[in-house]
């Protein structure tokens, strides 16, 4: 390994490249980048690969085990785009919440665009704004979640979920990039969507299950859950489950499916629908909580809806398990 720093100073000259430039597209700062030029550090494996990726070379040749540079010769590169040109990317990420007040960018409190547009930026080399597929609260998940950008950067899609990870914290990752036409919206083209609700039902506590599910010690009769999440399939007012917070043209909404499955003490709650309003997955979920409990009959949810008021429907649960897990789109993304 000690051929890597001379190896890796002479591609860089050879490209014309200072430190500096080379520190940006690693993601480091310079005093960590010319640790390694010095032999003082050395690359772990996805900036390896980008760096190899980068200069043409294959890794071997980077690490001295051998003198051909072309081993594996690498595709030519896309044309360049005029400079005014952008292209639409959509990202497909996952992201574990708990860390974040949510999807959107906020003033004075850490959210997944904002993490995900500065990590992106170091990519691209320009500002970026990324448009999210929904609102997400603080704390929920996604298992899957799409968000679009633009960009006059050339980098294939192939490489931008590697090259956007060396930079994302652990719990966020990018797992697919695709260019799409350029009236996507990751938000406005989207047909569905399904949140899943995870309830922990067992009166001990499970450690790995914290901020992941809802532990609630006392038992559940899913079989009375199903009935109540039934009283919401079709198309109705939702203002009884909404919370004041996000102004709508319409409290309408037509929910496709509301499933309740138990898997040992596990309760999932899975809701698909055209679009949520603001804490209603929540909202829906205690609902039928309440109606298990005795609370509230399934067969009163209707005159609940009519109502819109939201006192009479149950109350929202916590955001520790909720995720988002489908997305629809006419797209392949």
């Amino acid at each position: 390994m000690s051929v890597f720093p001379a190896r890796l100073k002479a591609l860089r000259k050879a490209k014309k490249i200072n430190q500096p430039e080379m520190a940006k597209y690693l993601g480091l700062s310079a005093s960590g980048y010319q640790c390694y030029e010095q032999g003082r550090g050395f690359p772990e494996v996805p900036r390896l690969i980008s760096l190899a990726d980068y200069f043409g070379v294959s890794i071997d040749y980077l690490l001295g085990r051998t003198d051909e540079k072309t081993i594996h010769t690498p595709p030519p590169p896309p044309p360049e785009p005029a400079p005014d040109a952008k292209r639409n990317i959509a990202l497909r990420l996952m992201y574990v919440g708990t860390a974040y007040h949510g999807w959107q960018v906020q003033k004075n409190a850490s959210s997944v665009a904002e993490t995900l547009e500065k990590a992106l930026e170091t990519v691209v080399c320009h500002p970026v704004k990324c448009t999210g597929a929904g609102r997400t609260d603080a704390g929920v998940h996604a298992e899957t979640y799409v968000a679009n950008f633009r960009t006059t950067s050339a980098i294939p899609c192939d490489r931008i979920p590697l090259a956007v990870n060396t930079r994302l914290p652990d719990d966020i990752v990018v797992v697919r990039a695709t260019q799409v036409p350029d009236g996507f919206n990751a938000i406005g083209s989207c047909r569905k969507k399904e949140y899943t609700y995870k309830i922990f039902n067992n009166r001990l506590g499970n450690a790995f299950f914290v901020n992941r599910a809802w532990f609630y010690p006392k038992h559940l009769d899913e079989t009375v859950m199903q009935r109540a999440a039934d009283q919401f399939v079709g198309t109705h007012d939702f203002r009884a489950v909404r919370s004041v917070g996000t102004e709508t043209k319409t409290t309408v909404r037509t929910v496709h499916y509301f499933e309740v499955r138990r898997d040992g003490d596990m309760i999932q709650c899975r809701v698909c629908a055209d679009g949520f309003l603001y804490n209603m997955v929540r909202a829906m979920v205690g609902t039928v909580v309440y109606a298990a409990e005795g609370k509230l009959s399934p067969e009163d949810i209707p005159a609940i809806l009519q109502s819109g008021n939201r006192t009479l429907a149950g109350p929202t649960v916590p955001p520790g398990g909720l995720y988002m897990t489908k997305l629809w789109y006419d797209e392949d993304v």
